[in-house]
Order: structure tokens, then sequence, then C-alpha cells
């Protein structure tokens, strides 16, 4: 972990203060640190491209493939264009920016690879 910006090393000090990946501790933490600790504009920008910057590609492709199988199953069932590229543009970059930092934090500290 010594290869870690000292970006990583606090967002993973506040991950720990908040009691690790399940932060159950989250409430403990002040306003700007539960930010810190659960938001991240890269991801929320740039989603599975920098997923698989960060060495994150398996949960790159299972976001994605998630997000491609919704929007076949909406055009199927005949969800609305817009509905659809109304979620597009907000819940898969939300679920990005605030999954990236738990994401990377297991990836990098307890050694998980994704799902499989």
């Amino acid at each position: 972990m010594s290869d870690l910006s000292e970006t990583w090393k606090r967002r993973f000090a506040l991950i720990e203060k908040a009691g690790g990946v399940h932060l159950t501790a989250f409430n403990t933490l002040s306003m700007g640190e539960r930010y810190k600790a659960r938001a991240n504009w890269l991801a929320f920008l740039f989603g599975p491209i920098y997923y698989c910057c960060l060495g994150m590609w398996r949960k790159a492709l299972t976001f994605a493939g998630l997000w491609f199988a919704f929007v076949i199953l909406a055009e199927l069932i005949g969800i609305n264009d817009r509905l659809v590229e109304l979620i597009g543009r907000s819940v898969l970059p939300v679920l990005f920016a605030v999954r990236a930092n738990i994401d990377y934090y297991k990836h990098m500290v307890l050694d998980e690879n994704g799902w499989w």
C-alpha cells in the first residue's frame, strides 16, 4: 500500500475510521469526512474507464453489462426512451461515484479482485 497516493491513503483512513467496507460507524464522521470517504468525482465522470485504470476491470464490465441489460430490457418492454436516458445519465454515474472508494479499498487493502 506504500505506492498509493496521499489522497488514497487519506480516503482509506477515513473508510477504516468509518468501520471498514460496511461503514458501520459512518455517522461518526463529520460531513466533510463523509463526502471524502464516499464520493469520487473521477468515477462519476469516467465510470468504467476509471475503474479499469484502477485495475478493477471486472466490476467495470459487470456494472456496464448490467446497464446494457437494463437498456435492452427497457426497449423490449417499451419503457420511454427519455426515462431510460435520464436513468443512464444519473443512476449509473452515481453508482460508480459512491462505490469507487469502497471498491478500490477492497481491491488494494483486502485483496479482493471483484465478484469472481
